[in-house]
C-alpha cells in the first residue's frame, strides 16, 4: 500500500505559526503526526514528509489549500 496524509486547510499567511507557512518553510523534512479523531479514542501515528500546499485561491472568501503528504504506514493505538 501507498500511504498518504490528505489535508484540506484554511490558508493563513498572516500568522508566523500558521500551517501554510510551516508547510512552505519545512518542505522535505519528516515529522511524526498523531491523528486522534475522537478525544480519548484510538490514534493513528505515522511519520509524514512535509510538502508545501497551495498559495492563492478564492479572493472573496478564506482561501483553502490542499496537500498530500507522503506517510509511513500508520500505527494504530487503542484509546483510553
Amino acid at each position: 500500500a501507498t500511504w498518504v496524509l490528505d489535508l484540506t486547510y484554511a490558508q493563513d499567511w498572516a500568522e508566523a505559526d500558521a500551517l501554510s507557512r510551516y508547510l512552505h518553510a519545512n518542505e522535505g523534512t519528516s515529522v511524526v503526526a498523531v491523528f486522534t479523531p475522537k478525544a480519548g479514542g484510538p490514534t493513528a501515528t505515522a511519520t509524514i514528509s512535509i510538502a508545501p500546499g497551495a498559495i492563492g485561491g478564492d479572493t472573496t472568501a478564506v482561501a483553502e489549500g490542499t496537500v498530500q503528504l507522503g506517510s509511513t504506514k500508520p500505527v494504530l493505538t487503542a484509546g483510553a
